[in-house]
């Protein structure tokens, strides 16, 4: 088995928090007359000064996972990259080459047929099966070049309905290889904004455009994860983010936040200091 990470991207955490205040309500700003018709519309990160990345979400009707186009706009390289979504019918998308199927009741993602590599796997097909319990996502199995044995196995633990912990494991040894942790500031309810799976490392986009179940109404504070060496005991990588001064309106909506640490493979977009954008049904 080879499980290797991409360690100068995704040697997560090495940060500390640096403003006292976790969060700061704008009574000036409010997203929409109607707070609960809104969907993430575009996401940018920014330097302090600069804006380096945008990322915008075009919706073919304003409904949760039903955005057919994500926009890449790097300021730094001078480029653009557009991903279209293809519906051949209500549960079935092609998107960038990913075959994309969903339930047929709730629309949520119940599998992804894919040829993109997950870490330094070498294998020539992938598919992921997603398992739910109520609304949230419970268990996601890899299989690789069509074998009836997954090879990894997700496994996310909540708590009061928000993401507490993702244990990944190699599956022929049932050895853990990854895990995270999050933490978050309870007395704060927002609208549902992003998912926080630590897992996707190939599938980061999806996370944007699909609907994978319930999102958190937590913010979060802490992110910790942990990979461990083929034994399954040997650490072999410790990191830890802090996600501080939070601007939300005063419909709860995320405005700003701030990510001390180094860029998430697999949340790449939750990176420096970020602003949401929204697109409402008013």
């Amino acid at each position: 088995m080879r499980f290797l990470f991409y360690i100068g991207i995704l040697c997560l955490f090495s940060c500390k928090k640096s403003y006292s205040d976790i969060y700061a309500i704008s009574d000036l700003e409010q997203v929409s007359l109607k707070s609960d018709t809104c969907l993430l519309a575009s996401i940018s990160s920014t330097n302090y000064t600069n804006t380096e990345e945008i990322l915008s979400l075009n919706y073919v009707t304003l409904t949760k996972g039903y955005a057919n186009r994500l926009t890449t706009i790097n300021n730094i390289t001078n480029s653009t990259r557009n991903r279209f979504r293809v519906f051949i019918n209500d549960t079935l998308s092609i998107y960038d080459g990913d075959s994309i199927f969903l339930d047929k009741a709730t629309k949520y993602v119940k599998r992804i047929a894919t040829i993109k590599r997950p870490l330094e796997l070498e294998f020539d097909q992938y598919e992921y099966r997603f398992f739910y319990k109520d609304s949230l996502l419970e268990l996601k199995l890899m299989y690789v070049n069509g074998d009836t044995i997954p090879y990894y196995e997700s496994r996310y633990n909540y708590a009061n309905n928000q993401l507490e912990k993702i244990e990944m494991y190699f599956k022929p040894e049932n050895k853990l290889i990854f895990q995270s942790a999050f933490k978050y500031e309870k007395n704060i309810k927002v609208k549902p904004w992003i998912y926080y799976y630590s897992d996707f490392f190939s599938l980061s986009e999806h996370l944007l455009v699909f609907n994978f179940g319930a999102m958190p109404t937590a913010i979060v504070t802490e992110m910790e994860s942990v990979y461990f060496d083929n034994d399954g005991s040997t650490v072999l990588g410790l990191w830890k983010t802090v996600f501080s001064n939070y601007k939300i309106s005063k419909d709860n909506y995320v405005l700003r936040a701030a990510c001390f640490g180094q860029r998430i493979q697999s949340l790449p977009y939750l990176f420096q200091n970020i602003e949401l954008k929204y697109q409402c049904k008013n």
